[in-house]
């Protein structure tokens, strides 16, 4: 038996791809990273950035005591700022490139015949090129992007409960409209397998979006039937097949929605990476597909009303 995790190498290449010298902070676990426990030294940013840009600017022809120190505070300000905000971002500050975030690596047990799902961990990082030669001593230098709380993405509403429908609302053999829903088969408190039901003012048809505190401009998506303790997720093994499960600081909870034109949006979760929610053409069925989108994958996500249960804030 053994842990393992997935292509953590490949994602630290991907992050320092393009010339980034990358500084790694220690790894955490998600429940660190939901407590917003960082492990970058800030104190250290600026003396770090000023080592980055005396290695880099060699190759313009500079030295550091010529360029403007104003460039590399406020590179050092932007990047602690990133930080301790839980924020990933990127920008150029005249010429010299800044980014910060949180690198993700997909971690398993193996146990010989099969493997088992396990939460992620997580790396902060902060990273700095020089990308053109950086402006002199005396320069003024515009200010950075302010760092913000993160927006709630795609406008959609906390505190509203919403209904999902296909694009076209599939109906059933009687003509009625379908939506998602929660089946009712006793065992949804521990495993809340979902379907496309006849439209109604049945609980589990009433979704919250609840703006996820791992990764910022994801969701984490559950029902007024069985509250915040059971969210949307995917299978551990296998990616394919959305479920409700015990609510966790797991990717496959972390839901993306794009927005696309004629109102509809596609749904995607960290953990199947690529693949879209969708129906089957009748509805049968509810899975993870490989795009591209179709009709079975456009969702009109109808705000409903107000939530005034208890239960469903913060």
């Amino acid at each position: 038996m053994a842990y393992s995790i997935g292509l953590g190498g490949l994602v630290r290449e991907n992050i320092a791809a393009g010339g980034w010298n990358i500084a790694w902070g220690d790894l955490i676990n998600e429940f660190d990273l939901l407590e917003l426990i960082i492990s970058v030294p800030t104190g250290t940013t600026l003396g770090w950035v000023e080592d980055q840009v005396k290695a880099q600017i060699g190759k313009f022809g500079q030295s550091f005591k010529d360029i403007s120190p104003e460039v590399v505070k406020q590179a050092a300000l932007y990047l602690k700022n990133l930080l301790q905000n839980n924020r990933s971002g990127q920008t150029e500050i005249s010429g010299l490139g800044v980014k910060a975030g949180f690198a993700t690596y997909n971690r398993w047990f193996d146990f010989g015949i099969g493997r088992t799902k396990l939460g992620n961990n997580h790396q902060p990082y902060i990273g700095v090129r020089v990308v053109k030669p950086l402006p002199l001593v005396g320069t003024i230098i515009p200010k950075p992007p302010v760092v913000t709380p993160p927006a709630v993405a795609g406008g959609l509403d906390p505190h509203s409960w919403y209904k999902l429908w296909n694009e076209g609302r599939l109906k059933n053999e009687a003509g009625n409209p379908m939506a998602l829903d929660v089946m009712n088969d006793g065992n949804q408190q521990r495993d809340g397998k979902i379907q496309m039901a006849t439209a109604g003012d049945f609980s589990g048809q009433y979704w919250q979006f609840r703006p996820s505190k791992i990764i910022p401009g994801t969701y984490n998506i559950c029902c007024m039937w069985l509250g915040t303790s059971m969210a949307l997720d995917v299978y551990g093994n296998d990616k394919t097949l959305p479920h409700l499960a015990v609510t966790g600081a797991f990717s496959g909870q972390q839901w993306h929605v794009e927005s696309l034109a004629g109102g509809y949006s596609t749904l995607t979760n960290e953990y199947s990476s690529t693949l879209i929610l969708a129906t089957d053409v009748d509805g049968t069925g509810i899975y993870m597909k490989d795009p591209p989108v179709s009709a079975a994958s456009h969702w009109v996500l109808q705000k409903v009303r107000p939530i005034t249960e208890n239960g469903f804030g913060g």
